[in-house]
């Protein structure tokens, strides 16, 4: 589900302050966008493994892995490869970074995701460097020129901005210092393109907010950072504050749930899509996405997405929703790497009444064992369901929504 939401996305940057853009060779682009693509070129993201003294990186930790320098457009794929020594997937990564290329940030956020990786904000000084805000060239040859480095762990004047912040969602367990900064922004189209001028304009601003919102949900992140960072200047950083923080869900607790938010899933599937996250007794976090989308003029079809530990991750669950007098079961599934996808349908009548509860209650069983039975708030899912109605009513959008 998530792969085929992100092709807009690659079409895509997000500039920050002072520069950020994409490699290679530009069309209309001017000499300000010229000079933010020079800048990601000399300071590409570069990741290595640092080593500090005990619990330098939290209780029981002394090794993290260093991601210093701009999201450029290989920064994915070098990520992947970094990651190829399994060993590497058990340390936490520390960002350090104005920003750069948006699908290369959601790339490592997906990368992340699949490995259950814990994530956060923090320069990372190897020794022989000299203080900077940054890894600057001379600190940058040092480290590339060795391999793991001895170094210290400093959230303090470290900053997380622009599509740096979508990469760190992907992280399982989040946590930011409160001397690290996040911010945001709009977004900002560079076009770069290797041999040719583009054809086409590029995808609108809503479109692309649509595509990043629907990441936003499937991390467990409330989708309203989206629209803060609508509010913001391109040409600016708006730094969130604690409050902003924790009300978008961007540090990780033991429960957190998102509003029930309408959303163009795909171009051709309109949805009402509401996640939670959880903290387990082992202590990862699992993610669970639930869906609403069109199946008959009177109905709805469910698809519920739930994370399962890696340890488990070829397990099944049964999965009850219920409200009030009325309950549903989610009788087919399908297995999905780290997880599973459950599907029901359900009247349009019963589905207003169950928006009309304060709680729904939901109920994952694993064989014989309940795993899991708590509520989740049905805030916003009236006013959501209203606008898939009018999707529904649409005979070519209920169409384009099957059962897998």
């Amino acid at each position: 589900m998530i792969a085929r939401l992100f092709y807009l996305v690659l079409l895509l940057v997000l500039a920050c302050v002072p520069a950020c853009g994409l490699t290679g060779r530009t069309a209309l682009a001017g000499p300000r966008d010229q000079a933010l693509l020079a800048k990601i070129k000399q300071q590409p993201l570069m990741f290595f493994v640092a080593t500090g003294p005990a619990n330098a990186c939290g209780p029981g930790c002394s090794s993290w892995i260093a991601a210093d320098g701009y999201f450029d457009s290989d920064a994915g794929k070098r990520f992947r490869d970094f990651l190829n020594e399994p060993a590497r997937r058990e340390l936490p990564v520390f960002f350090n970074s104005l920003g750069g290329v948006a699908s290369q940030a959601v790339a490592i956020g997906l990368a992340m995701r699949e490995y259950r990786m814990r994530a956060g904000v923090a320069r990372t000084m190897p020794e022989g460097c000299r203080p900077a805000p940054g890894v600057n060239e001379a600190c940058r040859k040092l480290v590339l020129a060795g391999s793991d480095q001895k170094a210290k762990l400093l959230p303090a004047g470290s900053h997380c901005a622009s599509v740096c912040v979508y990469a760190l969602l992907g992280a399982s367990i989040r946590q930011v210092a409160p001397t690290a900064e996040l911010g945001v922004h709009s977004i900002r189209f560079i076009w770069a393109l290797s041999n040719k001028t583009p054809t086409v304009p590029p995808p609108s601003t809503d479109v692309v907010d649509g595509v990043l919102r629907n990441y936003m949900v499937e991390m467990g992140v409330d989708p309203g950072l989206i629209d803060a960072a609508a509010k913001v200047s391109a040409d600016r950083i708006h730094w969130l504050s604690r409050t902003e923080i924790s009300k978008f869900g961007i540090e990780t607790r033991d429960f957190y749930e998102t509003p029930w938010t309408a959303l163009q899933e795909t171009p051709s599937i309109f949805s009402v899509s509401k996640s939670w996250s959880r903290m387990q007794p082992s202590g990862e976090e699992r993610t669970t996405v639930m869906r609403i989308r069109c199946a008959t003029p009177s109905g709805y079809l469910l698809a519920y997405r739930s994370e399962l530990p890696l340890s488990e991750a070829s397990a099944r669950l049964a999965v009850r929703l219920g409200w009030g007098e009325g309950e549903i079961s989610f009788a087919s599934s399908a297995a999905i790497p780290g997880g599973s996808i459950f599907y029901s349908t359900i009247p349009d009548d019963l589905m207003q009444r169950a928006a009309g509860q304060r709680k729904l209650q939901v109920s994952e069983t694993r064989g014989s064992t309940e795993s899991g039975n708590f509520g989740i708030s049905t805030g916003g899912l009236v006013a959501a369901l209203n606008q898939l109605q009018m999707h529904c009513n649409d005979t070519d959008a209920a169409a384009a929504v099957k059962l897998p």
